[in-house]
């Protein structure tokens, strides 16, 4: 049976991560477009669809269907700073 400070030796690494501001959470999902002109495009999108509303008889609105596929990871638990958003699962 171990004695003295050995005793403690199993918990002291969840006591230093505690410590040191760092948790074990559910990953959370994080979408990002690699799209530079992303915002650009939107904005675009959403005069379009207004300029349509408005002269339905003159403008024709159409959408062109876009596929892509990445992996998808899950969102399981990991450890990461307390405080932040992370840890985050990419979802493409």
């Amino acid at each position: 049976m171990a004695t003295g400070r050995h005793a403690r030796a199993p918990g002291s690494i969840p006591r230093i991560l505690r410590r040191l501001g760092v948790r074990y959470k559910r990953g959370r999902a994080y979408f990002h477009s690699p799209d530079l002109a992303y915002d650009a495009k939107l904005a675009a999108i959403t005069a379009a669809q207004l300029l349509a509303h408005a002269h339905p008889e003159a403008v024709v609105l159409l959408y062109e269907a876009e596929f892509t596929y990445y992996r998808r990871p899950s969102l399981s638990r990991a450890c990461a700073p307390a405080a932040t958003d992370a840890p985050r699962a990419d979802q493409g």
